[in-house]
């Protein structure tokens, strides 16, 4: 059953992050950023969250989780 998931984006020089939102499925979310990302502009990290407000995935723009 689809959800849905709310992505900021942090801009380099950007306060305030740019919102995206997913209607997916929970396993669907990084197969879904992976294939936009490049749609979105230049960005530094992606931080996702769930109906809950709780942060699930966190991507970088080498594709890896930060540290």
């Amino acid at each position: 059953m689809p959800h849905t998931y709310t992505c900021y984006l942090h801009r380099p020089g950007v306060m305030t992050p740019d919102l995206r939102v997913l209607d997916c499925d929970v396993d669907d979310v990084p197969r879904l950023i992976l294939a936009q990302m490049h749609l979105w502009g230049r960005f530094d990290q992606i931080d996702v969250y769930d109906e809950t407000e709780q942060q699930i995935y966190s991507f970088t723009t080498d594709r890896r989780a930060p540290n």
